[in-house]
Formats: C-alpha cells, structure tokens, sequence
C-alpha cells in the first residue's frame, strides 16, 4: 500500500510546493527505509530533486526488467 502513495508523491513532487511538503520522507523515515528517506529529504532540494527522483526511478525500471530476465532464463535456458 505504501508503495503506491510514495510512487504518486514522487510524481507529484515534480510540481513546485507539492515537492517541498515532505511527507514521503515521513512515510519512508514511519516505515524505516532511512536510506530512501534521506534521498527524499534531498530531491526537496529543487535541482537537486529531479535528479533524485530520475535516479530512483530508474532503479525501479532496472529491477524490474532483472527480474523479468530472471524468470524468462529460469523458464528457457
């Protein structure tokens, strides 16, 4: 569940204000991902935020695709 309203507070900190409300760092600092929290306390900053946000979504594309390459070796090879 949560994992879905901090993908949308993501999204939604791409628009100025919204960004710098914080509450998905207090989400990520609630469930005790301090790592995600501090990087979330960093895209508040409004340059730095973008690249943030980028670099963590991005993550997220690459786990995905990993284990989809996982599941389709498991399954052919």
């Amino acid at each position: 569940m949560w994992s879905g309203v901090r993908n949308i507070l993501d999204i939604a900190g791409f628009i100025l204000v919204v960004g710098e409300v914080g509450i998905n760092t207090l989400i990520y600092l609630a469930v005790g991902d301090k790592i995600n929290a501090g990087l979330n306390a960093a895209a508040m900053i409004p340059a730095v935020g973008v690249g943030v946000t980028a670099s963590r979504a991005a993550k997220e594309v690459a786990d995905v695709v990993a284990d989809v390459v996982e599941q389709v070796t498991k399954k052919y090879w």
